[in-house]
């Protein structure tokens, strides 16, 4: 029995030994394995790990980690220059990153602690910057206008045009996320009960959602589905490449978003449609409750953050309304 128990501990220790890139590729199969976190998520605690390790190489195991530890990470991830857009440096990052880049390793080192690597989550969450969003994310009607009359103004065959046109009006009219869009297949529609399915193994909250769609947004999709029986086309995938009967990869969507950016004049990317779709429903005056189940949100406080181009005009409709009578049973 004595022996037994000494292999354990011996066998704990030598685990807590390991170092922390072995302890990091270990809570990654967990993430993989056992929450079944989709590749984009454990791709950003790949690259916020990575950047750990580049700006940390002093700390090489768990046991070295501390509320300093992070500190200087955090100095030195504040500090470091880096080159963006055409040879300019800057230095520094916004709250939204600090706060990105803390949230992900607070959860690596949640792991750490769960599992005796660590006596406690050196990141805490409430020092962390809150992020202030007060950019407007949401694509204006002109911005629509001219990303639609670049398809219709360059698309080179009847495929490509009624491809990107329902593509448009998909991201649009039903908010969704590149991976959902993506991973859409054809069996995905509903054309008698107007409305598609975005499956839980596909959406970033991993419950399936019913979207209800518009009549534009059928007649596009219709007119898709009957280029795409022309072509004989058998991918399962809705999107597929115009060359090949292939699905659409996230390079090609890269592809196409960069080829309208330069035919458009617009400088926009795939996240914005859903911003849009939010605002739409918002000045629509529809609820943040319905909002929240049509975007697939577990928690209404992203919702909200989807709603921030709303302005002043979007919501004086029911202010107008208020007068002295208004106070009545109160």
């Amino acid at each position: 029995m004595k022996s037994c128990n000494r292999a354990v501990a011996l066998g704990i220790l030598t685990l807590m030994d390991r170092p922390l890139t072995t302890q990091f590729k270990m809570y990654l199969d967990y993430c993989r394995y056992t929450k079944v976190l989709r590749r984009p998520t454990i791709k950003g605690y790949e690259d916020v790990f990575r950047r750990f390790e580049q700006l940390m190489p002093e700390i090489t195991h768990a046991k070295q980690l501390s509320a300093d530890t992070l500190d200087r990470f955090f100095i030195r991830l504040q500090q470091r220059e880096r080159i963006v857009g055409r040879g300019k440096v800057v230095v520094g990052l916004k709250a939204s990153t600090i706060h990105t880049y803390g949230s992900k390793l607070h959860t690596f080192f949640d792991w750490l602690c769960a599992r005796g690597h660590i006596d406690f989550n050196p990141v805490v969450r409430k020092h962390l910057p809150k992020p202030q969003h007060n950019d407007k994310r949401a694509l204006s009607r002109p911005q629509i206008d001219k990303i639609l009359a670049a398809i219709t103004q360059n698309s080179n065959s009847r495929f490509l045009l009624k491809r990107d046109l329902a593509m448009v009006h998909v991201l649009l009219f039903a908010g969704l996320r590149r991976t959902e869009l993506l991973s859409l297949k054809v069996s995905d529609f509903d054309l008698v009960r107007r409305a598609l399915t975005v499956r839980g193994s596909t959406s970033k909250s991993k419950t399936t959602r019913h979207v209800p769609l518009t009549a534009a947004t059928i007649m596009h999709v219709e007119d898709y589905l009957s280029e795409r029986r022309c072509r004989k086309c058998k991918s399962e995938q809705l999107w597929v490449s115009v060359k090949s009967d292939t699905p659409l990869t996230t390079h090609g969507l890269k592809h196409w978003v960069d080829t309208l950016k330069l035919r458009s004049g617009v400088d926009f990317h795939v996240h914005q449609f859903r911003h849009t779709y939010a605002c739409m429903l918002g000045r629509q005056n529809v609820s943040a409750i319905k909002i929240q189940k049509l975007m697939g949100h577990t928690d209404l406080r992203m919702t909200q953050t989807y709603m921030r181009s709303l302005g002043v005009e979007d919501v004086r409709d029911g202010i107008e309304h208020l007068t002295l009578a208004s106070l009545a049973g109160l």
